[in-house]
């Protein structure tokens, strides 16, 4: 879930396995970087031949559980009663973009990432204190007070090891439940739209605009497997109207009315 697919990355906000905060105060574990340009070469056009050709495949596939859908709409009398019987009862769903701007989603990560933040500024703290020790050891060399220091300070480093790895395993615990809190949330709305508007399947797709200049986000955009589809499929907006009015699923009306485009031109021009 979430933009990372893109630009939501669900896991992994402390530090990095094995690793301490980073001396400016920031996580670790970032990931950095790109495609690279030798990359691509050594990819070359066979690879984007190949995207291509399994978007066609998997768009195909989708075409033909459309209609395989439709037909068993017809055929089922007061299946999705209050819409006819055809490609409507299929809808289309960017989760991805649910996640980014879902209000409470997003203020219950930012309350996270303070709390990590103010974690890793406490190991960080912890880690200077055992520096300054371990440096002040240097007075006790051949005295017999030496080893003694030398265990504390051995001591007071694995304590602080563990306490990281719990500290990381609590916050990931925690992110992992506000990812799923909120995907129910929003499952529960699309069931109750669903419901309402006689549609058989949501099927989860990306409406984020590729930039032309980044390659990774063209081979992405290429291997989206919806190529295209009518705007009166995306039922994103109606289940982002209801999220962020907090009421219970359905608050904002429920049936297919008119709402603004959110512009699901694959590539920005």
């Amino acid at each position: 879930m979430g933009r990372g697919e893109g630009g939501h990355r669900p896991m992994g906000v402390l530090f990095s396995e094995g690793n301490g905060p980073s001396r400016d105060g920031r996580r670790f574990g970032k990931r950095t970087g790109s495609v690279m340009e030798d990359q691509l070469e050594e990819q070359g056009v066979l690879n984007v031949k190949r995207l291509i050709a399994l978007s066609a495949v998997a768009a195909a596939s989708l075409a033909v559980a459309a209609l395989i859908f439709s037909d068993a709409s017809a055929q089922s009398p007061g299946h999705g009663a209050g819409r006819s019987a055809g490609p409507s009862n299929v809808a289309l769903i960017d989760v991805q973009y649910i996640f980014k701007n879902h209000p409470r989603f997003k203020a219950q990560m930012a309350e996270m990432r303070k709390d990590v933040e103010a974690a890793e500024a406490q190991v960080q703290q912890r880690s200077e204190e055992i520096r300054q020790r371990a440096q002040d050891l240097e007075r006790y060399k051949g005295s017999p007070q030496y080893k003694a220091k030398e265990r504390e300070i051995a001591d007071a480093q694995a304590q602080m090891a563990i306490d990281v790895r719990s500290q990381k395993r609590d916050f990931l615990q925690r992110e992992a439940k506000i990812y799923h809190n909120t995907y129910i949330e929003i499952w529960q709305a699309v069931d109750y739209f669903c419901k309402q508007n006689g549609i058989a399947m949501v099927l989860r797709f990306s409406g984020e605009r590729a930039d032309t200049e980044n390659p990774e986000e063209v081979l992405r955009d290429i291997n989206k497997p919806i190529v295209w589809h009518q705007n009166s499929l995306d039922i994103t907006e109606y289940i982002m109207r209801d999220l962020n009015r907090g009421g219970s699923p359905g608050s904002s009306g429920g049936r297919v009315g008119e709402r603004p485009s959110r512009g699901t031109v694959p590539f920005q021009r």
